[in-house]
């Protein structure tokens, strides 16, 4: 009986020891693959040995493996399109002041980088009371889109000035879209703000993942959204010291560097083409007078009343510049003698027509002499 009773304990022992074994072993296996994948080995996989709960676990653990490897994949995925989009966008904003460029750009970067289907970037009109289509890429959208501030998607954030992100439809807790907008897909609209001031809106369309657009696709865009104000404040400050350094300031006119490259383009033309070209060369008379008797601050009113007059009779393909002082020159393209006088007359006529001055104001009268010279006949 002893006997007996010792072998049964050993065979107990021997029994439980396995037993041990074999429920201890999978799961310092399962803690070592958790430990490798912990360590950044996302590659690791457990044997799958047995349809119990320890097989289940392992299967579960294989399934999350795998989700994570998918997970990352798509992390440095869209790591490598941001950062590829932020280079190409570096590149342009270095070496490009032409804004349709620019904003093409951008616009294509910010599409790659949170995988939208399509795209747009609506601009202020001059008026600020309208959203219009300055660029565009894989949308059916009318190319003169306007869109008033306060309306659908895009007029709502500049509005607000705040981003939004969502489903665009009429059905409850979408994104309500205005008369062509797109519609029935999945949004990010990222305001374009300047000094805090709204100057735009960053549209995206259509995510390639079923989950569609997330907060940091919103993060990712608010970052191309920041790089297309720059970009725009960049390409209107340039050309604002373009128009500047050509213009003069006080009568708006065209001044007399602008008046050389052009006079020089149209000789070339006109010889070229063998065709008539018209200088018309205005100088007010006894334009001192006005200033020693109303004084300069007169006198710089009748000049800036004398180039709105002189443009009001002008055509759309005729340069007026600021010769000097009181001296206004003006290039009449594909105009004979004949033609030039006539609009020399019309000129004198517009001058004497009615005293300069606002109401209220003592009249000032005054004329203008014109000298008229024609290429080639006057010269060469």
């Amino acid at each position: 009986a002893v006997l007996v009773i010792l072998l049964a304990l050993v065979a107990a022992i021997g029994i439980a020891v396995v037993l041990a074994r074999a429920t201890t072993r999978p799961l310092e296996v399962l803690n070592e693959a958790a430990s490798r994948v912990a360590a950044g080995d996302l590659s690791t996989v457990i044997e799958v040995r047995s349809g119990d709960e320890i097989g289940q676990l392992a299967h579960t653990f294989n399934a999350m493996t795998q989700d994570l490897r998918t997970y990352v994949g798509q992390l440095q995925a869209s790591r490598d399109e941001l950062q590829n989009g932020l280079a190409r966008l570096g590149e342009t904003l270095a070496g490009s002041h032409d804004l349709d460029r620019i904003l093409h750009v951008v616009l294509e970067s910010a599409m790659a980088s949170a995988r939208a289907s399509g795209g747009m970037v609506m601009l202020l009109s001059p008026g600020r009371d309208q959203l219009v289509v300055a660029a565009a890429e894989g949308l059916d959208v009318p190319l003169d889109l306007r869109v008033a501030i306060g309306d659908g998607v895009s007029g709502a954030v500049a509005l607000r000035g705040e981003p939004v992100r969502g489903r665009v439809g009429h059905g409850p807790g979408e994104l309500w879209p205005a008369i062509g907008e797109p519609t029935g897909t999945s949004c990010i609209a990222v305001p374009l703000k300047s000094s805090g001031t709204v100057i735009g809106v960053l549209d995206l369309y259509g995510s390639a993942l079923p989950t569609g657009f997330d907060d940091s696709d919103v993060a990712t865009i608010r970052t191309f959204a920041a790089q297309a104000t720059v970009a725009v404040d960049n390409v209107l400050l340039h050309e604002e010291a373009q128009r500047l350094s050509i213009t003069d300031g006080m009568t708006g006119l065209w001044n007399y560097r602008y008046f050389t490259m052009t006079v020089t383009k149209e000789i070339e033309r006109a010889a070229r083409f063998d065709r008539p070209l018209a200088l018309l060369m205005l100088d007010l008379d006894h334009f001192k007078d006005v200033n020693d008797s109303f004084g300069h601050q007169r006198g710089d009113a009748v000049l800036i009343e004398l180039a709105g007059r002189i443009r009001a009779e002008a055509r759309d393909v005729d340069t007026i510049a600021r010769y000097g002082g009181e001296e206004i020159v003006v290039v009449l393209p594909e105009t004979d003698e004949t033609g030039a006088r006539q609009a020399a007359e019309r000129l004198c006529a517009a001058i004497r027509r009615k005293p300069f001055g606002d109401p209220g104001q003592p009249p000032i009268r005054l004329t203008v002499s014109v000298g008229v010279a024609v290429f080639p006949r006057h010269g060469s």
